[in-house]
């Protein structure tokens, strides 16, 4: 099984993750109005175990273009404020899982490797410079 991404509960956080792919190992075509969101989980596949929902609602999710080859291929952006982990109490292994939306309105579900492990640690004590 492959490292969890961690994150310290009260910081800030950028995590980006891509190539976006389809099952045929395409580039997913994300310009346009192209949707995600990123959700951790309590348990694997459980809506009802949502922790943290992190939108490109509310601009904390974005797709980022990069130009290889001749092809334009789309990676997804997290971020993550401190404010968005005040209610993540037990630190610990979580699950995170996201979906997208093309601009014609394919509903994509994104896997993160092995397991799809988050790690929360501790809050700290006081804040630390970012």
């Amino acid at each position: 099984m492959g490292e969890p991404l961690k994150i310290d509960v009260g910081r800030s956080f950028t995590w980006e993750f891509g190539p976006i792919l389809n099952e045929a190992g395409e580039p997913l075509d994300l310009s346009g109005s192209a949707t995600g969101d990123w959700f951790v989980l309590r348990r694997k596949g459980d809506p009802t175990s949502i922790i943290l929902h992190q939108s490109s609602a509310l601009t904390r999710v974005s797709f980022i273009p990069q130009l290889v080859g001749n092809a334009t291929q789309y990676s997804m952006q997290v971020t993550i404020e401190p404010d968005d982990t005040q209610g993540i109490v037990m630190p610990g292994l979580y699950f995170h899982e996201a979906v997208i939306v093309d601009a014609t309105g394919h509903k994509y579900n994104l896997s993160f490797g092995d397991g799809n492990l988050i790690q929360f640690n501790a809050a700290l004590p006081f804040p630390l410079a970012s």
